[in-house]
């Protein structure tokens, strides 16, 4: 497993070889690659990892790392009732993940949260529900409507 990433990080395979290889694994591929491959190896090859995991589990091939990075950046989050557009120009600086507001969204809409160790997925998650928002993976941009 830890040969393929090397070999596809290094363009010794090809990207569709790389995932009919994982995909053979079958279920176990998820599992190894979040138990060994994740944690023992360099940010690159996590990334690639991660991005990785994400086309296993369907995501389009165009948004793969952006919802590698969505799920697995993980920190602490500490936002007192900044806008909207702050606190995700901020969440941008922090994670790489770009942002883009709706046009029906208030980008002056206050936002109050304090987050332990958590996902980005988690702060989107906690941070748009009570405001009846959402967030949709497009492309390479975290859209929020």
């Amino acid at each position: 497993m830890e040969n393929l990433l090397v070999d596809y990080d290094e363009g010794g395979r090809l990207r569709e070889e790389a995932l009919e290889s994982l995909k053979a694994l079958g279920a176990g591929a998820i599992e190894v690659l979040e138990g060994q491959v994740l944690p023992e190896n360099g940010l690159h090859v996590r990334l690639r990892a991660v991005a990785i995991l994400a086309k296993l589990e369907g995501c389009p091939e165009d948004s793969a790392e952006t919802k590698a990075l969505v799920m697995k950046t993980t920190r602490s989050w500490s936002f007192e009732d900044q806008p909207l557009r702050e606190v995700l120009a901020q969440v941008k600086k922090m994670s790489g993940v770009p942002f883009h507001l709706d046009a029906s969204v208030d980008p002056e809409l206050k936002v109050r949260i304090k987050l332990a160790d958590a996902s980005l997925n988690m702060l989107l998650a906690l941070m748009l529900r009570p405001r009846n928002l959402k967030y949709v993976i497009r492309g390479k941009e975290v859209w929020i409507d």
